[in-house]
């Protein structure tokens, strides 16, 4: 829990950065120094940043590769290694921007190592996540970011405990039907956003 809620706190400090240091935009201020009223800003494209947690044990077993598209190109990832993680098991793969309205898609494509295949049915643990942290912020069409951004997750943290062989030989014979599935986060024309995810 405390290394969750450090890791929470390092990546939301650093969200978005990369993309040329957005602050919250100042309250507008008059000759005389009193506020205006605000100004309620349309919302003219979104910027999303994600990471997927991927356990010790999936990276060593499983040949992980991840994919996103912005609507408009598929991004891939090489097949991933523990020198791609970032905090010990976070993949991030980059920031994407999009006008609105908006879809993302993230998905991974897993498979047991060739070099594994025959280990993995005597194993009687096996530590696994399927959890997507993501982050956004919606921006003005003058490139002015319009609120917080809001982080979200999808599914949560899943550590198997008091696992058996015949547990372990089922995830790993489900692989295909844990990660093959679309998480899809969308967006309309205000802003909104909602999520699915696409078996």
């Amino acid at each position: 829990m405390t290394l969750a809620a450090v890791l929470c706190c390092t990546m939301t400090a650093t969200v978005f950065n990369a993309c040329g240091g957005d602050d919250e935009i100042p309250e507008p201020q008059t000759p005389g120094g009193q506020e205006e009223p605000s100004v309620t800003k349309t919302p003219a494209s979104v910027r999303l940043e994600y990471y997927i947690e991927n356990r010790p044990d999936m990276l060593k077993y499983l040949d992980i590769v991840v994919k996103c598209s912005d609507g408009v190109k598929e991004y891939t990832s090489s097949v991933l290694t523990p020198e791609d993680m970032e905090n010990k098991y976070f993949f991030h793969m980059g920031v994407y921007t999009s006008g609105l309205p908006a879809s993302f898609k993230i998905w991974r494509e897993v498979k047991v190592k060739e070099a594994y295949k025959d280990v993995v049915m005597n194993l009687d643990k096996f530590e696994f996540s399927t959890a997507i942290h993501y982050y956004y912020a919606l921006y003005d069409k003058d490139n002015n970011k319009i609120g917080s951004t809001v982080q979200d997750k999808y599914e949560s943290l899943k550590y198997p405990a008091n696992q058996t062989n015949e547990m372990v030989n089922s995830y790993l014979n489900k692989l295909d039907l844990i990660y093959g599935r679309v998480f899809e986060i969308k967006f309309d024309k205000d802003g909104n956003k909602s999520s699915v995810m696409n078996k």
